[in-house]
Order: C-alpha cells, then structure tokens, then sequence
C-alpha cells in the first residue's frame, strides 16, 4: 500500500487486509493514531476513514442501512464529495464510489474496526448484516488501485 511515501495505485493487485487479533491488544488504538499520521505519511494524500463498528452511531446506521451507504456518507462528510447512486439499480454499490475517487483522482484507505461488535448487537442489525458483509467483499476484491480496506475485529468471534 506504501512505496516511497506514495499510495500505491496498483489496478492488478487487490490491496486489502483481515486482521483478526486477541480483544484488547490496541487495534483501535493504532488505528486512530494511523488515520491522525496518515497524511503526512503519503505524497499523494489518500483520504482516510476510520469506520468503528463497535459506536452506537455505526451500529444504529447500520441496523437500517447497508455498510456502503454509511461509508458513502461518511465519505461526503469528510471529503465534500457525493457518491452518485447510479440509475440502474435503487441500491448503492461500491462502483458509484470508486467513479466517484477515478473522478476526483482520489484514493481512499478505509478502515472497518470492531466489525465483531455486530454480531454481538442486538438482531436489528442481522439483516443487513449479510449485504454488508458482501460490500466488504466487493471492496476488498476491488482492483480499481483507488481504494484499500481494512477489516478488524477480536479472534474471540470473528475466528
């Protein structure tokens, strides 16, 4: 994902990462010091978002919407720039998204911490749970060289 200071842009090669651990090593913790340091680290200034499942403002979107909507929201809110939902289809995809990054000649690093909180949430969130996870599927099978994904959670469920 780094080679000299430059996001790698790489459209051959998928660029996404599971990282399972033990509950309590500090992922969080390194995750938000990643995404405070991240712009300093890169050339070309991917836009970092850190998605923490285990908030009662996620888990609450969530229990309504798929994770790409929340991700295309948070996206606007970050970035000013709106993922067009493409006519076609009513529901969002990750394809409006990465149009959106190719447009704007932008790249995303998107981390998804504590995803193992949702299966431990109350049954709301269970139906959108299976199209959520096959959006993390697509994402993390993306070769657009535009968007990488990380996806965490505790071994204790996720295992």
């Amino acid at each position: 994902m780094l080679a000299r200071g430059v996001f790698i842009s790489d459209s051959s090669q998928e660029i996404s990462l599971l990282l399972v651990s033990d509950k309590g090593i500090g992922r969080t913790t390194a995750f938000s010091n990643f995404t405070r340091v991240a712009p300093a680290l890169f050339n070309n200034k991917p836009i970092v978002i850190l998605l923490s499942c285990a908030t009662d403002h996620v888990k609450s979107e969530l229990a309504r919407r798929t994770i790409i909507e929340v991700i295309a929201d948070e996206f606007q809110a970050v970035t000013g720039m709106a993922v067009r939902e493409r006519s076609s289809s009513m529901e969002l995809s990750i394809n409006p998204l990465i149009d959106c990054l190719i447009e704007n000649k932008a790249f995303l690093m998107l981390i998804v911490d504590d995803l193992d909180v949702l299966y431990r949430s109350d049954s709301s969130i269970l139906p959108k749970m299976a199209a959520s996870i096959n959006e993390l599927i697509d994402i993390a099978e993306s070769k657009s060289g535009r968007l990488t994904c990380t996806v965490s959670g505790s071994s204790f469920v996720l295992e």
